[in-house]
């Protein structure tokens, strides 16, 4: 008995060590040792000096270096970022280097500052279009709401000669749905001398601010044969987005005459029209004509192949999705494969690189005349 007890107590002793030592094994791996808190603590102050050498920069440094260490702030975490943010502020305001003033306005625009609204109100009274352009897109990213300024700042600009702060201002007034701006811009856009971006700007304006009392005007536009066939496309993009179905039987009208096309040229030259009625009347709930887009995605023309998936992201068309997905993966097209990736991520609710220019067609797809006509 005296045996057993006593090892009994020989086995409680040596897990009693065993513990004891897994225990002072895990505090050793826990505890840092000095040299490692050592180097912690001159990484910390060595971010510090970085940090304060860099805002240095930004105030004292020369023109090129200065914007060059604005950059940078982009690329800081977080909580090191927000200490810039006055600074920033005050630059883009005060600062005489207009090359400083755009770099600040543009780089709390990618930063997402909402608090810095009111820096970018007051960006637009700038001397400078680059500052005030910056200005827009910081506003655009942020999606203000703060639309009667950027309508101020418009109103003094020269219609009669391209600008693409103006182009950008004009879609940005849309997409804050501000109408009252519509019956000056529609005014501006009779001018004879308007210069023809700025007049398809304010033609997709009407559409992007669904201004539903611009159905006769644009719908004019659209029928009239007179009118440049860029204007007419504009003019039927709108007229499918201010919800107003009483121009479907006029749509279908236009849509038939091009169809009915027996020149291969004519056809061709339209086929930018006929997609963007097919969209119109997609948008407006006929899905009557969604046939025509599905064809017109499986064409043997890879532009024209583009330009139908470009359609269905920008419209949503969940029915498209399996043949998007098919384009994304299998389509002979690399700009094909692009633009399906593209129309599954609009699908999906998510933005895509381009979101911010979506309503502006490209010059690829405005000069439709060097395309060729694969239908018969």
């Amino acid at each position: 008995m005296k045996i057993l007890y006593k090892i009994i107590i020989i086995i409680s002793i040596f897990s009693y060590a065993a513990v004891a030592v897994s225990e002072l094994s895990a505090e050793k791996n826990t505890v840092k040792t000095k040299s490692e808190v050592n180097e912690d603590q001159k990484k910390k102050e060595n971010r510090k000096k970085y940090l304060k050498s860099l805002k240095k920069s930004i105030l004292y440094d020369s023109s090129t270096e200065r914007r060059n260490s604005i950059l940078k702030i982009k690329s800081l975490e977080k909580n090191e970022k927000d200490d810039f943010v006055p600074v920033l502020k005050k630059l883009a305001i005060e600062d005489l280097d207009y090359f400083v003033r755009e770099s600040c306005v543009r780089t709390l625009g990618e930063m997402d500052r909402h608090d810095a609204e009111n820096v970018f109100i007051q960006a637009l009274n700038d001397s400078k279009s680059d500052v005030k352009r910056a200005a827009i897109k910081s506003l655009s990213k942020i999606e203000s709401k703060q639309s009667a300024p950027v309508y101020e700042m418009i109103k003094k600009e020269d219609f009669t000669e391209y600008s693409n702060l103006l182009t950008s201002s004009i879609r940005l007034l849309g997409k804050m749905k501000y109408s009252e701006a519509a019956p000056f811009l529609k005014d501006k856009s009779m001018e004879p001398e308007i210069h023809k971006e700025n007049r398809r700007a304010i033609l997709l304006y009407f559409g992007l601010a669904e201004v539903g009392n611009m159905k006769d005007f644009l719908l004019d536009i659209a029928k009239d044969d007179a009118e440049e066939i860029s204007f007419r496309e504009y003019a039927v993009n709108s007229l499918g987005k201010i919800n107003e179905k009483s121009v479907i039987s006029d749509l279908h009208t236009i849509y038939e005459e091009i169809r009915s096309l027996n020149n291969k040229q004519e056809r061709v030259k339209y086929s930018r029209m006929k997609l963007q009625i097919i969209a119109a009347l997609i948008r407006l709930g006929d899905n009557s004509v969604e046939p025509e887009i599905m064809a017109a995605a499986r064409d043997d023309d890879p532009n024209i192949r583009v330009k139908a998936v470009r359609q269905m992201g920008e419209m949503k068309l969940e029915s498209a999705r399996d043949l998007l997905e098919y384009k994304a993966e299998h389509d002979q097209s690399t700009n094909v494969k692009k633009e399906a990736k593209k129309a599954l991520s609009r699908l999906d609710g998510s933005k895509t690189d381009d979101d911010e220019d979506e309503e502006t067609l490209s010059d690829d797809e405005k000069n439709t005349s060097d395309e060729k006509d694969t239908s018969e």
